[in-house]
């Protein structure tokens, strides 16, 4: 999810960072551990200042990269699956001003791109670099270049040997969705505006890319009236299509979400609120050949909200969220199967009367799938929770740390899954990481 400001539509949440004294310090005050087939949980480098945001990838041969903003600068960090160690942080970025917001992406052969908002004193613009096996992370380039227009929030998705990355820009009066593609061998194309309707501004993207390089870019239309769901579709070797609502109920949407699910069909979904009804998950559908489908209301979804969603490649998908049944906040999962529709939901939360919040989820080729959330009674007193789906067998949890937040995960096609999170330990704020195998 990107992340815009303070974002109140949310459970509020307040971020800490801390300056490391000691490098290299331990974790002795912090509650840790693995179990249920997670390993012990990592600290990823020695660094001078906390390290917030982490943004994960795992490849087919269990190699990772974590990527995060820390003192102004994007940094990275790799893990060697062969040699079972994490490389040095690194940074990455190269323009030694104020930057923001890393998010990385997966292509096929292993390759990783990074793209990010950095300032140049005057306004932000969009940057990337791109990391090869071999020859490590390439020179950071800029792949937007107005010189009149601000741009922040990038969020990407890789397939194939291609990736799309969207954004938002500021024109001086309204919030625009811009996009850049990237290909392997050829490197990045030029930015294009994605949407052209001016009624107000847009916000909270999302974009999913699948194999063949087709994907799906959507995003929180507000008209001056409502906040609405929209979509363009990108097909490779064609380009972009025009963008338009997806969904025009009377609640709205906010915070769309999609993936593709490997056939070249989407699914989206979001948060409504009704004054009647209160909050609950919207959802449309893209059928290849066939189009958008009717927005609707997923089936007893009252009171839930802040979806969260990814699909194995063959036409399933899952989904996280946030319910609220009046005494105290879960998490639940729903999974989708292709042909039949959405399933029961599932509580995934051990349900002591502690808030379960910000819920994350990565699924693989295999049906497998992996959730991580922090769960507490008080802001700064959450435990880190994490769950693996395996299909036959149901979902399994483990407790890997305390004072946890910002946590995201990844699986790959084997098996292997990754999560990583922020952990702080009453003085300082650290980047930590465990692995998971099938």
């Amino acid at each position: 999810m990107v992340e815009a400001g303070v974002n109140m539509k949310k459970p509020p949440r307040y971020y800490f960072f801390c300056i490391i004294f000691l490098v290299g310090s331990s974790l002795s005050s912090c509650s840790t551990g693995g179990g249920n087939g997670w390993s012990a949980p990592v600290e990823l480098g020695a660094t001078s200042t906390g390290a917030p945001k982490p943004q994960v990838v795992i490849d087919e041969n269990g190699n990772a990269t974590v990527a995060w903003d820390q003192g102004g600068g994007i940094w990275a960090s790799r893990y060697d699956a062969a040699a079972a160690t994490w490389s040095a942080p690194q940074r990455i970025d190269t323009q030694n001003s104020p930057a923001d917001a890393p998010r990385i992406a997966l292509l096929s052969s292993g390759e990783v791109l990074a793209v990010w908002a950095q300032s140049d004193g005057i306004q932000f613009s969009i940057w990337a670099a791109h990391y090869h096996l071999g020859s490590g992370w390439s020179v950071a380039e800029e792949i937007e270049t107005s010189d009149t227009d601000s741009a922040w929030a990038p969020v990407i998705s890789g397939g194939g040997d291609s990736a799309i990355v969207i954004w938002e820009q500021y024109d001086g009066a309204l919030r625009n969705v811009w996009a850049n593609r990237y290909v392997a061998g050829s490197g990045w194309g030029a930015a294009e505006l994605i949407e052209t309707d001016d009624t107000g501004d847009a916000g909270f993207l999302s974009v999913s890319v699948q194999s063949n390089g087709d994907g799906i870019a959507v995003w929180e239309h507000n008209d001056g009236t409502q906040f609405d769901a929209w979509a363009n579709r990108y097909v490779a070797g064609v380009g972009w299509d025009t963008a338009g609502p997806i969904e025009t109920t009377p609640e709205g949407a906010l915070e769309p979400v999609v993936t593709m699910d490997g056939l070249d069909n989407g699914i989206v979904l979001w948060t409504y609120i009704s004054g009647s009804a209160g909050v609950g998950i919207g959802t449309n559908r893209y059928t290849a050949g066939v189009g958008w489908g009717t927005a609707s209301t997923l089936p007893g979804s009252a009171n839930y909200y802040v979806p969260a969603l990814d699909s194995d490649r063959h036409g399933n998908a899952m989904a996280v969220w946030n319910y609220d049944d009046g005494s105290s906040i879960h998490v639940a999962a729903e999974p989708y199967v292709d042909g039949t529709g959405w399933s029961a939901a599932e509580q995934l939360d051990d349900a002591m009367g502690n808030a379960a919040l910000y819920p994350k989820v990565a699924m693989n080729a295999g049906g497998e799938a992996v959730a991580a959330w922090d769960q507490g009674p008080y802001i700064l007193e959450e435990d880190l929770y994490v769950s693996r789906y395996r299909p036959g067998r149901g979902w399994s949890n483990v407790r890997l740390g305390n004072l946890a937040s910002d946590q995201q995960v990844d699986i790959n096609d084997e098996g292997t899954a990754i999560v990583v999170w922020e952990q702080f330990d009453g003085i300082q704020l650290h980047l930590m990481a465990s692995f998971s195998s099938s």
